[in-house]
């Protein structure tokens, strides 16, 4: 498999691996076939070298046990070079490697059960772009808390995924149900994190080497390829809400930076530097707070967009992902407070944006990494990938569930 070749000396012991899908299916009732319909999966197996290789079986219901899977029937030949298994040494956790593709047509509601309440939902004019967060056109009936899981019936209407093939220097998009390869978007190697634009046209994926790739969500090509420059190594990625600039990080030991640049004229419009391996940005929903984080300095920047400048940094072990809620007023980070992630759990900690401070601390398993709030800020998911499990936490409650998962996870997308 690629290596990250220009990567520090200091993490190639780190192991690091992308599973082959990360996709939560959270709270859906999606009975696409019946269990004893036999489909093709494609799973990682270890081959005569002891090398995790993608093979094709044939199973039913939900495929082979124990094994990372996604089923990529519909008429697409199967190709192993298409397909990413467990083995690339010496990579970053690899924080936003998946992104939901907005629905951007109108969706026909599915009707309840007899007896569960329906409440109105935001609509949009054929566009999930600029809404805000809390009113955005959802494919399902807003429901209160005391009956949090919505019903839904399979529908090619439900959103796509995108997801990166850093060993295959590729992006592949998934339809959610069926579970389906629909394109194999080839782009520069080693690429790393995803975000689309708030119209839903575009993915920007960031390569390591030294580009941001532009894919249009029509077409499933790469119209425009961003080069950095060859000292710039982007990770991290986030679009600003009016869809007009986006951010990188230069992910290094020394000389690292945040860069800003145009979405339109892809431009470079600003620089500062930064802290050893700038990883993950996530911007509040208006915009207004850049979050970054440091995972090897131990600390997360907060800052202003508006003048671009660093107003606080908050002393964070080992920050990885980061997801804020509906209105903006709570910023999950998932952290370990132990280097040795074999010894403690993870935890998710809930920080008040006002003043920076933690609000609450909720222990998760080992190693999470990419956060997701949802359902009317009643839930954050996080995936736990050192302890190979998906973790629910109920706000309301304080409880959290963990469930395996039976691979390492890196990447998270709510499709439903």
């Amino acid at each position: 498999m690629r290596l990250f070749k220009r990567l520090p000396p200091r993490l190639k012991d780190v192991v690091y691996v992308l599973s082959l899908i990360g996709v939560l299916l959270f709270a859906a009732n999606c009975e696409c076939e019946d269990a004893a319909t036999q489909h093709t999966f494609v799973v990682c197996k270890k081959n005569s070298s002891g090398v995790n290789t993608p093979s094709e079986v044939t199973s039913t219901g939900d495929g082979p046990p124990n094994s990372t899977r996604i089923e990529y029937s519909g008429g697409v030949s199967f190709n192993a070079a298409d397909w990413s298994c467990p083995d690339t040494t010496g990579s970053p956790i690899w924080i936003k490697s998946q992104a939901t593709v907005p629905i951007t047509q109108p969706v026909t509601p599915v009707e309840p059960p007899d007896g569960m309440l329906r409440r109105p939902r935001a609509t949009s004019a054929g566009t999930v772009g600029y809404l805000p967060q809390a009113l955005l056109n959802l494919p399902f009936p807003a429901l209160g808390s005391a009956n949090p899981q919505p019903f839904l019936a399979c529908s090619a209407s439900q959103p796509n995924v995108i997801q990166v093939n850093h060993d295959n220097a590729s992006v592949n998009r998934i339809s959610t149900c069926p579970f389906a390869l629909v394109a194999t978007i080839p782009v520069t190697s080693n690429p790393l994190q995803i975000e689309i634009t708030p119209d839903g046209t575009t993915a920007l994926v960031t390569s390591y080497n030294n580009a941001v790739n532009f894919i249009n969500l029509a077409t499933n090509q790469v119209t425009y390829t961003l080069s950095t420059g060859p000292n710039i190594f982007p990770n991290g990625i986030a679009i600003t809400p009016d869809g007009q600039n986006f951010y990188i990080t230069n992910f290094l030991p020394s000389g690292a930076s945040l860069l800003e640049y145009n979405l339109t004229t892809h431009q470079q419009i600003f620089s500062m530097s930064a802290p050893t391996y700038p990883q993950n940005l996530v911007l509040s929903p208006d915009g207004a707070q850049l979050f970054v984080t440091f995972p090897y300095a131990n600390q997360v920047w907060v800052l202003d967009t508006l003048t671009n400048t660093l107003v606080y940094t908050i002393s964070v072990q080992a920050p990885r992902g980061i997801a804020f809620n509906s209105r903006g007023t709570k910023a999950y980070i998932a952290s370990t407070d132990n280097p040795d992630l074999s010894v403690n759990p993870g935890f998710v900690k809930e920080f008040d944006t006002g003043t920076f401070q933690v609000t609450n601390t909720y222990n998760v398993d080992v190693g999470p990494n990419d956060v997701a709030v949802l359902y009317f800020d009643q839930f954050v998911m996080t995936t736990n990938y050192e302890g190979k499990s998906v973790s629910r936490i109920n706000l309301l409650t304080g409880t959290v569930q963990t469930f395996p998962a039976g691979g390492q996870l890196s990447g998270l997308a709510i499709v439903q």
